[in-house]
């Protein structure tokens, strides 16, 4: 154990004082042979799934939206904190946004499929450690089933499910210095301002509707009375375009990412030094097969 942390420590040396030559970004896909088992060293064999989707975000802003916020995210945590990035491409739940043109809403089935191989394959290759990065609303209730269907049978991995929630105080950091903010729920000012940082060349200003933008709440009755349909989303915003963007900036957009970013850093870390996961899981599966009385 000490050796494997010593080994694990001079990785981490070599690669931040440039010893030798792996990238910044860690990409699974991307690293040679010899580079992935540098990598998977010095991420502690922590791998990250950054999830999102592909569905219409108003008239202004790209389909895959929360797909390249996601990456990015993930790219700029793991220059600060290294991790396997595994490109999952485009693929998420995305089934409530059907009646607009160029959502991909594969079936949940496949998208269960894909990800129980990809855990397989992970675990296969020495990463035991599996961070779900979640970048779509849509995909938190299928991942939090996903996540619970783990305990259906024993696995080779630790499975963590991360989406950022900010902080009461991050909150009251950005309403300082940018003013309390209007609804930003769904390519508003939030997810505008992200894209103008990270993405401007993608953001087509020009384009917004305000008309669109305003939610309108069709199934408030109902949901007065705690009762959920599968028609939530569509009664609620129908349109896909939630909150006015106009005022949205770059500056705001890198303020709000580099809280992101902060989390997902911490968030890496947190799975990286976990020793609690593993032990529960090794419990739970030893009770699960010889039950207690």
């Amino acid at each position: 154990m000490k050796l494997k942390l010593i080994m694990s420590l001079l990785v981490s040396v070599m690669f931040f004082s440039g010893a030798f030559a792996l990238p910044k970004v860690l990409h699974w896909d991307k690293l040679s042979i010899d580079e992935f088992h540098e990598a998977r060293e010095l991420a502690k064999g922590t791998v990250i799934i950054p999830l999102g989707c592909v569905e219409k975000h108003a008239r202004h802003l790209p389909l895959g939206t929360d797909s390249l916020i996601g990456m990015y995210l993930s790219e700029k945590a793991c220059e600060i904190e290294p991790v396997l990035i595994y490109d999952i491409g485009s693929l998420g739940a995305v089934w409530e946004s059907k009646h607009w043109l160029g959502a991909v809403a594969i079936s949940h089935n496949t998208l269960v499929a894909v990800l129980e191989d990809l855990c397989d394959e992970f675990a296969r290759n020495g990463c035991t450690n599996i961070v779900i990065s979640n970048n779509h609303g849509g995909n938190g209730p299928f991942l939090q089933s996903f996540v619970r269907t783990r305990l259906e049978k024993p696995r080779k991995y630790n499975l963590y499910y991360h989406e950022d929630r900010f902080s009461r105080e991050q909150y009251a950091q950005w309403h300082k210095r940018f003013g309390k903010m209007p609804t930003y729920g769904h390519a508003g000012i939030y997810e505008t301002s992200l894209m103008l940082h990270a993405f401007p060349e993608l953001v087509k200003m020009d384009k917004i509707a305000v008309a669109e933008s305003t939610p309108k709440y069709r199934q408030k009755e109902l949901n007065k009375v705690r009762i959920y349909t599968p028609y939530d989303w569509y009664a609620e915003c129908d349109t896909q375009a939630y909150g006015d963007p106009s005022n949205s900036t770059k500056e705001m957009g890198e303020f709000v990412m580099s809280m992101h970013i902060t989390n997902l850093v911490n968030a890496i870390r947190a799975v990286k030094n976990d020793s609690l996961m593993p032990a529960m899981r090794a419990e739970f599966e030893k009770y699960s097969e010889n039950p207690k009385n």
